[in-house]
């Protein structure tokens, strides 16, 4: 990337962009209660929401399972042990695959 340096139209424009960027990523609280208040103001929303609360450690639990029963080397306890709706495994490339089977 080219440096801004002594240009006073791309510092501008730079400081522009900067300052966009972190007011719609670095603070993204308006629309996360937006998101929040559509889905508890909306009951079928809700119900979809309450159903996942359910569903997604019960595959995290799964998915657990069937790591150890193709024998994966490492440990594989932290994806019951994390809190939310994610679980992070590390994997990528051939090894989702072969899970997803």
């Amino acid at each position: 990337m080219r440096s801004c340096r002594g240009n006073s139209v791309l510092l501008a424009v730079q400081s522009q962009a900067d300052s966009l960027v972190r007011s719609l990523w670095a603070r993204p609280t308006v629309l996360g209660a937006r998101v929040v208040a559509t889905v508890l103001g909306n009951p079928a929303y809700l119900a979809e929401w309450y159903v996942m609360i359910i569903y997604l450690p019960n595959k995290q639990e799964q998915l657990l399972e069937k790591l150890r029963l193709l024998g994966t080397p490492g440990r594989w306890d932290h994806l019951t042990q994390q809190g939310g709706l994610y679980c992070c495994t590390g994997l990528n490339g051939e090894p989702i695959v072969l899970i997803s089977m």
